[in-house]
């Protein structure tokens, strides 16, 4: 398999790749690709490279049966250099994304004024911080988003790049998504309900598994939700008019929030009820669901496996019969022929708002 895997520096193949792994996985408010390899290269050629790369950046890109995965650049900054005992230099180059500077810190001017859209907001954020010949489309049900106080913020300079974008993507309930290439995707989440591909693991009246395609599970507690403790102090309205205090412990730090949306007049059960919904809301951001498919690395419609897309999962074991969403891939391709793809796996309602978490028996399982 890794023999159909192309590495090509300024459009030229003269690696030899002994592994890839490639990973797609949302951070935060975006999705993107990048792209680990070991090369190995021989003495003359280990010279050219280390020669060149010393002097410029090249453009690189990642092709896997045909497919191009992802359009980067390749320079001293991210390859590092292992020698053997064989006089065989093999090389580690990391590869980001090229719209990771979105997640920075950089600080960048931003004119409400100007951004009537939040595509409009985007592009020109983008080209503040110097990327040039992207795309940006909408995804399916994605129509341009209207700024609500696009015509009427003040002007404001020095602003976080992440803060910005994130902030947006957050109040208008979208995510960015990277092809790895040349084009960011806004997207609803959920928004896409084709089921790419299906997860299967079967058990017989004993509980042992007779037929599955996966060689690896694991249910894991990825979001820092899962350790938080909900706290009723009272049901008597405080003096600012919140009918209820909850303390949450976060990563062992503690702090408060109060409730303000219920009645004035609430009871425990009112209170009891709306810390339901919010206990559901997290129960389903913290259950993620990890499965391994081996000998994979594309999905049914022979495209890679990519995040805010649909599983069908069936895993009798842990009592899961349901699409679920992917939020991370990572996909390993190794010398031997060794494939593996690693799906990273949440509920569908890991992505509703707090109001909208409906409670179901299946999720109450989990």
């Amino acid at each position: 398999m890794v023999d159909k895997v192309q590495v090509l520096v300024n459009d030229t193949e003269y690696f030899k790749v002994e592994n890839i792994r490639l990973v797609e996985e949302i951070r935060g408010f975006i999705s993107l690709r990048t792209t680990n390899i070991d090369v190995l290269l021989n003495t003359q050629k280990t010279k050219e490279f280390n020669a060149t790369i010393k002097k410029q950046v090249l453009p690189i890109k990642v092709v896997v049966q045909g497919k191009v995965w992802q359009e980067s650049f390749v320079g001293e900054y991210n390859t590092s250099i292992d020698r053997d005992f064989n006089s065989a230099t093999k090389i580690r180059i990391n590869l980001t994304d090229k719209f990771e500077n979105l997640t920075n810190s950089d600080v960048i001017d931003v004119c409400y004024q100007n951004h009537k859209t939040l595509q409009i907001a985007l592009s020109r954020t983008l080209t503040e911080l110097r990327n040039t010949g992207f795309t940006i489309q909408n995804g399916t049900g994605v129509k341009d988003i209207l700024l609500t106080n696009g015509g009427n913020q003040t002007h404001t300079k020095g602003m976080d790049c992440s803060q910005f974008i994130g902030g947006l993507c957050s109040m208008y309930k979208v995510l960015l998504k990277s092809n790895g290439v040349d084009t960011i995707t806004i997207e609803k989440h959920n928004g896409n309900q084709e089921v790419v591909d299906q997860i299967y693991y079967l058990v017989d009246s004993n509980g042992k598994p007779y037929k599955s395609n996966v060689n690896y599970t694991q249910k894991v507690s990825s979001n820092p939700d899962t350790a938080s403790r909900y706290i009723m102090l009272n049901s008597n309205p405080s003096a600012d008019g919140a009918t209820s205090v909850i303390v949450e412990y976060q990563n062992a730090m503690p702090f408060t929030q109060k409730i303000k949306t219920l009645a004035t007049k609430a009871s425990y059960k009112q209170i009891a009820n709306s810390l339901t919904y919010r206990v559901m809301g997290i129960a389903a951001r913290a259950n993620c669901y990890v499965y391994g498919l081996p000998y994979k690395v594309f999905n049914k419609n022979q495209d890679f496996f990519s995040t805010n897309s649909l599983v069908k999962v069936t895993d009798e074991d842990l009592g899961i019969d349901e699409p679920m969403n992917i939020t991370g891939v990572s996909t390993t391709i190794d010398v031997n022929g060794l494939t593996n793809t690693v799906l990273n796996l949440v509920n569908q309602a890991s992505f509703d708002t707090l109001d909208n978490i409906k409670i179901k028996k299946s999720l109450l399982k989990k």
